[in-house]
């Protein structure tokens, strides 16, 4: 007789219990409500999950269907050509980048340049000028600005 895996019980009630809730119709409240349901119980044993118009975070793939429906006839033009919309609508549309704002929180600014005497003179002295013909031009031209020092 074959041995039976201990997970096939588990498997054979998730699937079970997902196409009872796939042969449900979902009805979703008009936006600004949520629906209390058997659900919203704390006693009961299992967790619903949010639906996709109700997540307190915005989604990462493009929304379709009722609740784009509901995004653009929520906009109402006024008189004073302003656009006033739906709580859910600013819900969706609020941009939220937390990785971005950790990057940023750690960044240290300022430490690139460290100055060094030597390396400086070395590019930009008076010896570094004369050695080039572009150098000789900047001390030339520097000379007849009336310039007090010609470099570094």
């Amino acid at each position: 007789m074959p041995r039976q895996s201990i997970f096939r019980s588990l498997f054979a009630a998730s699937s079970s219990s997902r196409a009872a809730l796939a042969s449900k119709p979902r009805i979703t409240p008009p936006s600004g409500q949520v629906a209390a349901g058997p659900s919203s119980t704390p006693s009961s044993s299992h967790t619903p999950r949010a639906s996709p118009a109700f997540r307190s975070t915005p989604a990462s793939r493009p929304l379709y269907g009722p609740v784009t429906s509901l995004l653009f006839s929520s906009r109402i033009k006024t008189s004073a050509s302003r656009s006033v919309s739906s709580p859910l609508a600013s819900l969706i549309a609020a941009p939220s980048q937390p990785h971005a704002l950790g990057a940023i929180r750690w960044t240290t600014y300022g430490s690139e340049y460290q100055p060094s005497q030597r390396k400086r003179k070395r590019k930009h002295g008076f010896l570094a000028r004369l050695r080039c013909r572009n150098g000789r031009k900047t001390l030339l031209r520097r000379k007849k600005q009336g310039r007090r020092f010609l470099s570094h």
